[in-house]
């Protein structure tokens, strides 16, 4: 990641030059594109040979030391979740989905077995009905339309 490995500010430390995009962007443990981003945005302390807008650069390690603890940026990337923190998130994630999962699968399966029981007993009480029915079809039946007149009936005929 970004600065990761950059070393501690050291006032006393002996004058050292990187040269070049590579060395520059090797030393804070950044790309050479995001290092160059921050030298046209102008934070980054970078120097070119005098009258040279383009082209080679050069950085003092110094210069860089201080900038990577002075600036805000620092902040930023430091408080930035690293892979084993990202992988201890997505594993804690998984996990939660997973017990979710199996939850929601034991609840199914005991539906299932509620559900299972209630067609059982639908069709039980299914068989009385028609049962009942069948015996009612069999016996003659008295229908009445009127206080005055009762009609005897058979329904199987």
């Amino acid at each position: 990641m970004f600065f990761i490995g950059a070393p501690s500010v050291e006032m006393n430390s002996p004058l050292v030059v990187l040269k070049g995009w590579k060395e520059i962007a090797k030393y804070l443990g950044a790309g050479v594109r995001s290092v160059q981003r921050y030298e046209r945005a102008g934070t980054l302390p970078i120097r070119r040979p005098t009258g040279q807008s383009r082209g080679a650069v050069f950085a003092t390690k110094s210069e860089l030391d201080t900038w990577v603890h002075a600036s805000s940026l620092k902040d930023a990337f430091t408080g930035k979740p690293t892979c084993a923190q990202n992988h201890d998130v997505a594993f804690g994630a998984f996990k939660t989905v997973l017990a979710e999962h199996r939850r929601l699968r034991q609840e199914m399966q005991t539906d299932k077995e509620k559900l299972g029981m209630a067609v059982e007993l639908l069709h039980a009480t299914l068989v009385v009905v028609q049962e009942e029915c069948a015996r009612k079809l069999e016996r003659p039946s008295t229908v009445t339309f009127s206080a005055s007149e009762t009609i005897t009936w058979n329904r199987g005929t």
